[in-house]
C-alpha cells in the first residue's frame, strides 16, 4: 500500500487534530507544515480507515463524507465561509484533517495550507480561544503575549528578552481555554510562513500557561498600565482579526456571524480573566522589568 505523510497536533484545550496528505503532491504541504509548526511527524497509509470520527478534506480529497472542492480561483472569502461552516459540525475532540493538492496547482499548495491552520484557529474560536497578532515570550511557566499591529515592535521586544525569558514566537499566538476555564497560549506561524513567503518555524505543540497581555506603544520611556476591561476588548478584537482576514467586514453570512459573535464572547471572557495592559516601550530599555512589575503587583 502506499503512505503519505501527516502530523499530529495535540492543543491545551483538550483537541487532537491529525492533518494528513491526501495524496503524493499534497505531501509538500505537509511537509512544509511539520517543518514550520514542529509537530509529530506520522506516516499515513492509504487506504486505511481514518483514526479520528471526523475528517475534513480541504480539496479534492477522497473523503466523500466532507468533500469540498476549491473553485479554480482560490478566493480567501470562500475558504472562510467554508472553513466556518466546516467548524460548526465538529464535535468531539479528535479531528482528522485531509489535504489533497489535486486542484489547480501550484496556487492550491499556500492556500491549502493556510486553510489547515485557519481550520483548526476557527475550532479555537468554537472552544473559547482566538489567534491573536502578537508575540509569545515566556518566563518560569508563565506566558505573556506582545500584541499589536504590524510595525508596533513585537519582532524586535521579543527578540531582546534576557536568559530567564524565552520568545516562543515573534508575530502570532493562538490562544485556547482548557475545561477548567484556564487561558493558555500556543506559539502559531505567521501568514508568511503560511504562504511559503518564509521558513521560520515556531514550536506549535508547546502550551504556556498564559498570564497576560500587553498592548505594545513605542515611547520615550518604559513603562505599563492596566487597561480597564472595556477597553480591553477593543484591543483584542482589533488584534484578532488578521487571521479572520474578511470575516468582519460583514454580518449577511450566517456562517460567519455565529463565529464572530463567539469570538466577541471568548475575548470577553479573555478580557476578565487575564491580566492586560498597555506598555510603552523603547528600543534599548529592559520593558521586561515593567511586565513584571505590573504582574506582581495584580
Amino acid at each position: 500500500m502506499a503512505t503519505n505523510e501527516g502530523i499530529e497536533l495535540c492543543l491545551a484545550d483538550g483537541t487532537r487534530w491529525r492533518i494528513t496528505a491526501g495524496d503524493r503532491e499534497a505531501n509538500r504541504i505537509v511537509r512544509h507544515l511539520t517543518r514550520i509548526t514542529k509537530a509529530r511527524a506520522v506516516t499515513v497509509v492509504s487506504g486505511c480507515p481514518p483514526p479520528r470520527p471526523i475528517t475534513v478534506t480541504v480539496g479534492d480529497g477522497h473523503d466523500h463524507r466532507s468533500r469540498r472542492r476549491l473553485p479554480r480561483r482560490f478566493l480567501l472569502r470562500e475558504l472562510e465561509i467554508w472553513n466556518a461552516r466546516i467548524v460548526q459540525h465538529l464535535k468531539g475532540s479528535e479531528h482528522q484533517l485531509c489535504i489533497s493538492a489535486a486542484a489547480d496547482p501550484p496556487h492550491s499548495i499556500p492556500l491549502q495550507a493556510w486553510a489547515a491552520a485557519q481550520t483548526i484557529c476557527f475550532s479555537a474560536v468554537q472552544r473559547g480561544g482566538f489567534w491573536i497578532h502578537g508575540a509569545l515570550i515566556e518566563c518560569e511557566g508563565q506566558g505573556v503575549i506582545l500584541a499589536g499591529p504590524s510595525g508596533a515592535g513585537k519582532t524586535t521586544a521579543s527578540g531582546r528578552v534576557p536568559e530567564n525569558w524565552h520568545a516562543h514566537s515573534d508575530d502570532a499566538a493562538l490562544v485556547v481555554r482548557d475545561t477548567q476555564g484556564r487561558f493558555w497560549a500556543h506559539p502559531w506561524p505567521n501568514p508568511g510562513s503560511l504562504f511559503f513567503k518564509e521558513t521560520q518555524s515556531c514550536d506549535v505543540p508547546h502550551a504556556v500557561s498564559l498570564r497576560g497581555i500587553f498592548f505594545l506603544e513605542q515611547s520615550a520611556e518604559n513603562s505599563a498600565r492596566p487597561l480597564r476591561p472595556t477597553e480591553g476588548v477593543c484591543l483584542l478584537m482589533e488584534n484578532a482579526r488578521p487571521m479572520a482576514g474578511t470575516l468582519f467586514d460583514t454580518t449577511a453570512n450566517d456562517d460567519l456571524r455565529w463565529l464572530r459573535n463567539k469570538l466577541f464572547d471568548n475575548v470577553c471572557k479573555a478580557a476578565n480573566t487575564l491580566q492586560l495592559g498597555r506598555l510603552r516601550l523603547t528600543l534599548t530599555g529592559k520593558f521586561w522589568e515593567e511586565i513584571e512589575r505590573f504582574l506582581d503587583a495584580q
